[in-house]
């Protein structure tokens, strides 16, 4: 929770720092602009796999978990 408290107030002072220049600018606007600007370890088609593979592993369990609290509660 403290880290998600820090990255908004970050981008709070970035979207004052710039009303100036950009009236309008939002926290979406900033973000965008940070996943393009900021460096990135380049993904390989094993990385890239493994992403989506845990994706759906943690998918899997949240809708197993689920069919799980809804079959104890028709008991």
């Amino acid at each position: 929770m403290a880290l998600v408290m820090l990255g908004t107030l970050f981008l709070e002072k970035q979207k004052v720092a710039g009303r100036q220049s950009w009236p309008m600018l939002s926290f979406s606007d900033l973000v965008t602009a940070l996943a393009h600007l900021l460096p990135r370890r380049p993904l390989t088609a094993e990385d890239l796999a493994d992403i989506i593979a845990k994706r759906h592993r943690l998918r899997r369990q949240a809708s197993d978990s689920h069919a799980r609290r809804s079959m104890k509660a028709l008991e």
